[in-house]
């Protein structure tokens, strides 16, 4: 809080007049990202959960840092809620049961936000131009295998394969019958 005063130029005991404490502020920083996402107009709920995804890791992408409180505190704000409930409601039209519902858009906010944060640290990594701090990879033969194929280095493309493969995923599970065991 005394950094985020500093940088605002304002007093800590100013800033706390506007907010009680740094989980507030986490708490209002989430609701202010998740309200910045395109709802998906979409119907089919393949379209929609693609859609969302893009429009989730959009939103975090255009707020740098944001991901770890997105992670933190979830859609657990009024408009993460509002998200939650109208992609709930796609899902329940495509007669989705509550558990597979929730777990779908669940793991494509997941996948979102991982390959959001992925970037982030990938760009900071290129910005401080600390190839060095890359360890050894000798020793680790399918690594080197997979980055030969240029595999990580185009975030956009890692982003959409693993969406498809989320979403397809869901298709599967959900069309052909296999459901959650426990």
């Amino acid at each position: 809080m005394h950094k985020l005063a500093k940088a605002l130029g304002v007093s800590t005991t100013a800033l706390y007049r506007h907010v009680a404490n740094k989980e507030e502020l986490v708490f209002l920083c989430t609701d202010l990202v998740t309200r910045s996402v395109e709802i998906p107009t979409a119907q089919n709920w393949q379209e929609y959960l693609t859609e969302l995804g893009r429009a989730y890791r959009r939103a975090a992408l255009n707020a740098p840092g944001s991901v770890e409180f997105l992670r933190y505190v979830g859609l657990q704000t009024p408009h993460g809620l509002r998200l939650m409930d109208h992609a709930l409601g796609v899902m329940r039209g495509a007669d989705f049961d509550p558990e597979g519902a929730f777990m779908a858009v669940a793991g494509v906010l997941s996948h979102a936000t991982d390959m959001a944060l992925h970037q982030e640290i990938a760009e900071q990594r290129e910005r401080e131009n600390s190839e060095d701090s890359m360890p050894d990879l000798t020793d680790l033969p399918n690594i080197i295998w997979a980055m030969s194929e240029g595999v990580g280095a185009d975030h956009d493309r890692n982003f959409e394969v693993g969406l498809q493969i989320v979403v397809e995923g869901i298709a599967v599970t959900q069309l052909g019958g296999a459901g959650l065991t426990h």
